[in-house]
């Protein structure tokens, strides 16, 4: 590494819900986001919780694939509770990392979880770079769903419904704080809401793939797509 690129090195932080060992599609894309920013020199620290509610045992602290890799153990029910396991696991702990690590740019991944909820209150604080990269709102216009929960007298439901309604009404002034959002495609349902509260701080950055999909042992015959019934190939990114 030469001195003209060293001077330009940042330190980037990711906050992401889950990261490797795991194997969603959240991991896969924050992973490779993240190791190719280390291999352009950068340092990267990945803050994320363990699996299964915080109970899978991990370390709570190694290196992977040239990235730093620190874990919380965060209880998640969404939307009724986010919980941290041990007294390192909470929304304080979080605050004083962002500002221990002092990064250049802010990666808070994924709403509706611990990542971007607890980080709420000190965005004003945060000097640096942020940036919100949702992977999409899976309960968002299910608004309907308080009504068929009372109908069927399930008063707790029709409660976790109506705090859902109310995390989608104050969303969109959350994500106006950050720099640039980060949407998969204009189908996403982040995105759409972004359109519906004239957001004006996103971008699309559509998923890749890995190089396996295109390699010549993942290529089918010429004869298997001559086959007169419906064929379907699905691509997935995990």
């Amino acid at each position: 590494m030469n001195f003209a690129y060293r001077i330009n090195v940042m330190n980037i932080m990711f906050a992401v819900p889950c990261y490797w060992p795991s194997q969603d599609g959240v991991t896969q894309i924050t992973k490779y986001l993240a190791e190719g920013l280390a291999q352009r020199g950068h340092e990267v620290l990945v803050y994320t919780s363990t699996g299964n509610g915080g109970l899978q045992v991990l370390p709570e602290k190694e290196s992977y694939g040239g990235v730093t890799i620190e874990r919380t153990r965060v209880d998640v029910r969404w939307p009724m509770y986010l919980k941290g396991r041990d007294e390192n696991s909470t929304r304080e702990k979080y605050y004083d990392r962002i500002c221990s690590f002092a990064p250049d740019v802010l990666v808070v991944v994924c709403a509706q979880t611990w990542t971007l909820d607890w980080v709420v209150p000190y965005l004003n604080r945060i000097k640096c770079v942020k940036v919100f990269y949702s992977h999409g709102y899976s309960r968002f216009g299910q608004t309907h769903l308080i009504v068929d929960k009372l109908r069927h007298r399930n008063i707790l439901g029709a409660y976790e419904e109506w705090r859902v309604k109310k995390y989608y009404e104050r969303l969109h002034h959350v994500v106006s704080k950050f720099d640039l959002a980060v949407y998969l495609s204009k189908l996403n349902s982040s995105y759409l809401y972004a359109q519906e509260n004239r957001l004006s701080n996103g971008k699309v950055l559509e998923n890749a793939i890995e190089d396996a999909f295109v390699t010549e042992d993942m290529c089918h015959t010429e004869e298997f797509f001559k086959r007169d019934r419906i064929q379907y190939l699905y691509v997935a990114n995990y």
